[in-house]
């Protein structure tokens, strides 16, 4: 196995924190939750913003199904927060910035 992960915000409200959790038990058998700190620079604004973030890692085998329910995951994130992109690393270790604009 290899791991994965998805980030979340602290900021965002607890519940969706609670839901992401089964989501990620459901799919994935666990999860581990590391605190961290993000940032990211606004290509509008060119304003900065760092904040305490969430770090979900998970294993699995790299397989194109798992690598779906995750990318799965990460789209509904962005279906019920405020986030714009969701941070996520797959367990073959590529990288995605999941965009609401191109998750819609």
């Amino acid at each position: 196995m290899r791991e994965g992960l998805i980030v979340l915000p602290h900021a965002v409200a607890d519940g969706h924190h609670k839901s992401l959790q089964d989501k990620l038990i459901d799919a994935f058998g666990g999860f581990t939750l590391v605190d961290a700190e993000g940032a990211w620079k606004d290509p509008h604004t060119k304003i900065v913003h760092i904040e305490p973030v969430a770090q979900y890692i998970i294993a699995y085998e790299p397989n194109d199904k798992q690598n779906l329910e995750l990318l799965k995951i990460a789209e509904w994130l962005l279906s019920v927060t405020s986030e714009l992109a969701v941070y996520m690393r797959y367990a073959d270790g590529s990288v995605a910035i999941v965009d609401r604009q191109k998750a819609a």
